[in-house]
């Protein structure tokens, strides 16, 4: 349907009541809507020229992050695959994910009554995500072999592919008699969906089909685990003791545990973003999305990273377009320009006399500080500096032989500056090594509503160093 079919069919009372609620804007109103609208539209075009000329109208450019502007640009959202975890396990047992302590305490199966028996109402969402989660971590221990209970006396030698002899121990543990009981536990702790995946991907075979990608075989006797899986644990467990949870829109469970492997270099914290759902059989484990969080040679996470980053892009912004910048207002010229359409305005300036930035060249480097140089680019494009001589309807600011000016209008009509919603950064590693961080921050309109913008950075490692590359806005529900 086209947008002037809305108000085909409309009645005469409700067009009263539309025009009492929504007067005819004055002009000053109309020009300062329009500036808001086309800056907009112009920053999320930076490669076109789309200007749009109103006969009668100043035209101004408001940047995308103005305060109280709409928002157009989507986030990219990033979706982690169920079970991105089994990514982290090798061949040989010896990745993050299967290097898991001896210590480890077995979780009890009255627990795991315990939470099945839980409605979702009744939920302690930290309690239930704290019992499968260490449940989960616990089972990975087992399953890779370092807490296995095994007669190391009891060895089996196997020749595979008549090249390479690799050696078994029998399994002994009292609470897996068989291998299908430790297929059994894998579903008391998972859904079906990600139980599958994980017996799936664990590498156990009959005696007969044995080859190199083997870690568990069964013959009369018993089962057997290869021997290097039980002879290499690095001592891994949970940073934290407490869990923090909360529920989705879909009454599941969320939670978010990290460890740290101390035996990479440099050291890796492995941060776990498991999704636990509400089966027909009690709380399960449907997703355990494993993210690296590097630490790169000076010791720096991406998280304070990209706080850092974050809280440098926030004050950069307000500086230029939150009113921040310190101006000399006794210090005003007036610029007479000529629109497009022939009409004469008059444009007034203010001097800046901010410290921190002498001179325009000053603004560019701290630019280039934060943002990476195609994202650099189109920040600074959106200010509209001109040099005096080309002064034009779309002028920002302008350079001049005794420093640089800003438009007063833009610099007084600021909202301020604006902080987060969040006083701390939750950062993820992407599949190109980039760190990617959302953030909030929320105001009031004019019509006294809440609003709230969601901001989405990509930041990206950098021959300078970490920059933002992307700033992606949308407005939230």
């Amino acid at each position: 349907m086209r947008f002037d079919d809305i108000f085909n069919d409309i009645d005469h009372k409700t067009a009263d009541r539309l025009s009492k609620e929504y007067p005819v804007l004055k002009d000053e109103q109309k020009e300062r809507l329009y500036a808001m609208s086309k800056r907009k539209f112009d920053i999320n075009n930076v490669t076109e020229n789309n200007a749009i000329d109103v006969s009668g109208v100043e035209k101004y450019r408001r940047p995308k992050w103005y305060k109280g502007a709409s928002i157009a640009a989507a986030a990219v959202l990033l979706v982690a695959g169920i079970g991105s975890s089994i990514k982290f396990i090798s061949r040989d047992g010896r990745t993050p994910a299967a290097e898991v302590e001896n210590s480890i305490v077995e979780t009890t199966v009255a627990v795991t009554e315990a939470a099945e028996n839980t409605t979702a109402a009744e939920a302690d969402a930290d309690a239930i995500a704290k019992e499968m989660t260490d449940a989960w971590l616990n089972y990975y221990s087992d399953i890779y072999g370092h807490t296995l209970e095994v007669d190391r006396s009891s060895v089996v030698i196997k020749t595979i592919d008549d090249l390479d002899d690799r050696k078994f121990y029998r399994v002994t543990d009292p609470r897996y008699p068989t291998w299908e009981d430790m297929k059994k536990h894998c579903y008391d702790i998972c859904d079906k969906e990600l139980g599958d995946m994980i017996i799936n991907e664990y590498q156990y075979a009959k005696e007969e089909d044995i080859d190199y990608a083997t870690f568990m075989f069964t013959k009369d006797d018993g089962y057997y685990i290869l021997a290097d899986l039980c002879d290499t644990s690095f001592g891994i467990k949970w940073n934290d003791e407490d869990v923090k949870a909360e529920f989705d829109e879909n009454g599941n469970i969320i939670a978010k545990r990290v460890f740290t492997n101390h035996n990479m270099e440099p050291e890796h914290i492995i941060e776990t973003k498991f999704t636990i759902v509400k089966t027909a059989n009690g709380w399960r484990i449907s997703k355990a999305d494993e993210n690296p969080i590097f630490i790169d040679s000076e010791g720096t996470s991406n998280e304070t990273i990209a706080k850092e980053l974050t809280d440098a892009y926030r004050d950069f912004l307000c500086d230029l377009h939150g009113g921040n910048l310190e101006v000399d207002k006794n210090n005003v010229v007036t610029k007479k320009i000529m629109t497009s359409d022939g009409f004469e305005i008059q444009r007034e300036y203010y001097l800046v006399t901010d410290s921190r930035y002498p001179s325009w060249a000053d603004i560019e480097k701290r630019c280039y500080e934060i943002f990476d140089a195609e994202f650099g680019k189109v920040v600074l494009d959106n200010c509209m500096c001109d040099k005096e001589e080309d002064i034009n309807c779309d002028t920002f600011m302008f350079t001049s032989d005794n420093g640089y000016y800003i438009e007063k209008s833009i610099h007084d009509a600021s909202n301020g500056p604006f902080d987060w919603d969040e006083s701390s950064v939750n950062a993820e590693t992407d599949e190109n090594g980039n760190i990617v961080a959302v953030l909030h921050r929320s105001d009031i309109n004019g019509n006294g509503e809440k609003y709230t913008v969601e901001t989405e950075f990509t930041i990206t490692n950098t021959e300078n160093g970490w920059r933002i590359s992307k700033a992606d806005e949308k407005l939230c529900d």
